[in-house]
């Protein structure tokens, strides 16, 4: 069997939970990790009975390698953030997690797992 290089998924734009009904809802847009680049962020997984945890360092590192932009991100006073490593770090905790998550989920995502 052959081994395919881990290049060739898309990048997706990516909206977190609870801006379904939103008219202007926030979107990140993502790419997949390639093959050195997940390694990198792996080093920080860690596997347990409940499942795969990633630690701090991971999280950060896969945003920085990952997301490459934004829309519908504000600030206080509803002025659109520009997209920047610093501005990243304003992301609320709980949607940097489910970014994250879908960093890895689509950096390991096979060509047969990515047409179902």
């Amino acid at each position: 069997m052959s081994i395919k290089a881990t290049e060739g998924l898309a990048p997706e734009w990516y909206t977190p939970p609870g801006q379904d009904d939103d008219p202007n809802p926030a979107r990140f847009h993502i790419k997949p990790l390639n093959g050195a680049e997940f390694g990198e962020v792996a080093d920080y997984l860690e596997i347990t009975p409940a499942g795969a945890l990633i630690r701090h360092a991971g999280r950060e590192r896969a945003l920085a390698l990952g997301l490459i932009g934004w829309e519908g991100f504000t600030d206080r006073t509803g002025k659109a953030m520009p997209f920047s490593t610093a501005n990243a770090k304003l992301i609320p905790h709980e949607i940097r997690t489910h970014i994250v998550t879908r960093i890895i989920n689509i950096s390991y995502m096979g060509e047969d797992a990515e047409k179902n």
